[in-house]
């Protein structure tokens, strides 16, 4: 067993916003690939991931496409142990500020619930 430790289970936190344009879309799809490629550089690497999408975009077609590509992941990759989508919750008054750190907080609680070792 300890020729073998455990590896630590990594929990990424991702929030983001895809907007409106296809291109914009695809670019931000894109540069997820391109943060989890790069976090998988790692060999010793294990994560679980916590992708937040907005409730007024959670059910367009670049969040599906994006969900989607993200739960082939976990099936192809040996880093990768398991993806937990959200939806963040609508903001309350447009003159107020996004309360961003509630959403965190939802993100981290997810996170360490599906067993990751820090976040």
């Amino acid at each position: 067993q300890n020729a073998n430790p455990r590896r630590p289970l990594e929990g990424i936190l991702l929030t983001l916003r895809l907007g409106s344009s296809n291109e914009s879309q695809e670019e931000k799809i894109a540069s997820v690939e391109r943060l989890l490629g790069q976090i998988e550089e790692d060999s010793l690497c294990r994560y679980l991931l916590v992708l937040a999408i907005d409730k007024d975009e959670v059910c367009s077609s670049a969040a599906s496409e994006l969900i989607q590509r993200l739960q082939t992941r976990v099936d192809t990759s040996e880093h990768l142990e398991s993806f937990h989508p959200i939806t963040n919750p609508p903001k309350a008054d447009k003159d107020q500020p996004f309360a961003i750190c509630s959403v965190w907080d939802e993100m981290a609680t997810v996170a360490w619930t599906n067993g990751a070792d820090w976040v």
